[in-house]
This record gives structure tokens, C-alpha cells and sequence, in this order.
């Protein structure tokens, strides 16, 4: 049975019910076949969330055909599908956000939406690729790690983007809660060091690292 819950701003969230509820060392849990599955659709401006599991199979759908799909050979092997309605395929590799989108700039020209399939550093350089683009581009986030990256303004300017190009954050954010928690943990590295506009080799800590 489903439940509607509905919050401010007009969107609903659906949960399962539990049928009823156990007591553990005084406290209440759900039962454990009863775990929450949120499914619902958020408009924040000119922003949509859509959280469900299995909803990066939605994704070609909401985003349409003829677009610049930005991310890892991890993501890509494990989402194939994915990229099957992309115009362009940028593999990105280690390095800092400013540099990585300054490069793919460098390389050509991108698609007016640019899709982010990955952690943080994936999704900044997108963001980076969007705010330095010289017309309106849609820029959307489909999280494989838990950075949050998704749900911000902040990321680094890339190298050459015009004066006065700002910062964006994804006006489409797709996640799907098996795919953002997907990251190997043999596979969680260090935190990268990112580097300040002022900087030219130091880490800056002002900033978290994207992974």
C-alpha cells in the first residue's frame, strides 16, 4: 500500500506503510520488511529532482536525444544504455575541475545540455562546462557517488571561461539511490586536493574534494 505525503512546494513523496512497527531497546524502527522507498519529483525554480530507485532507467526520457554525456569509464561500462542518446562522450580521468573542463572546452564545441554521470568531480566539471558555455545549456546530474556535488552552485571556473561566466548548479538532477551508493569501497580514495584560482600546485582546504 502506498502512502502520499505531500510537502511544501507541491511535491509528493510515496513511501510504502508499515504495517506496523517493533520496539528495540526502547526505540521504534520500521520493520524490516517494511524499509522506506521514497519515490517522488521535486521542483525547486528552474530545478527538478527526481529520487527513485531504479529511476536511471527514466533517464533517456527525461532528458531527450542529442546531448554531451560527461563521465568515468566506470559509470559508462556499468550504464551503457546511457549514452546511447548522446551526441558526444567525454571520459573523464583524475585531475582538478578547472583544468578538465579548460581542456574539453579547448577540444571542441558541446551540446546546449550537458549530462553528468558520476561523483563529484564529473558533475563540477560539467557545471564548470555549462556556466563557461556562450549559450543557455541545460545541465543535468546523475549522481554515482554521494558527494552532493549535484545539489550546489559551487564548483571551480574552467580554465579560459570567459569573464564573468559565474557558477551553476544541474537544472535536471536524476538519482537513483542504487546508483549513487554504487562507488566500490575498495575504491574510495583519499580526498584529491583541489586547488584554489590563486593556487598553482598547493592544495586549497577551503574547499571538499571531488572524488
Amino acid at each position: 500500500m502506498l502512502v502520499e505525503v505531500r510537502v511544501l512546494s507541491g511535491a509528493c513523496i510515496r513511501r510504502p506503510a508499515c504495517a506496523g512497527r517493533r520496539s528495540l531497546q526502547g526505540r521504534e524502527r520500521l520493520c524490516d520488511d517494511q524499509q522506506m522507498d521514497y519515490d517522488f519529483t521535486w521542483r525547486d525554480g528552474e530545478r527538478t529532482i527526481r529520487f527513485a530507485r531504479g529511476v536511471i532507467l527514466e533517464a533517456p526520457r527525461l532528458i531527450g536525444e542529442g546531448f554531451t554525456l560527461v563521465t568515468t569509464a566506470r559509470a559508462r561500462e556499468q550504464h551503457p544504455n546511457l549514452e546511447l542518446g548522446a551526441e558526444q562522450v567525454i571520459e573523464v580521468g583524475p585531475g582538478f575541475v578547472d583544468e578538465i573542463a579548460g581542456d574539453i572546452l579547448a577540444n571542441g564545441t558541446l551540446s546546449t545540455r550537458i549530462v553528468a554521470l558520476g561523483g563529484g568531480r564529473v558533475i563540477d566539471t560539467a557545471k564548470a562546462l555549462g556556466a563557461a558555455a556562450a549559450q543557455p545549456t541545460l545541465v543535468a546530474a546523475i549522481p554515482t557517488t554521494l558527494s552532493a556535488a549535484e545539489m550546489t552552485w559551487v564548483h571551480r571556473q574552467a580554465r579560459g571561461a570567459p569573464a564573468g561566466s559565474g557558477t551553476i548548479r544541474p537544472q535536471l538532477v536524476i538519482t537513483d539511490p542504487t546508483v549513487s551508493a554504487s562507488q566500490p569501497m575498495p575504491s574510495l580514495p583519499p580526498a584529491t586536493p583541489t586547488r584554489s584560482p590563486t593556487q598553482s600546485k598547493a592544495p586549497s582546504p577551503a574547499l571538499p574534494a571531488r572524488c
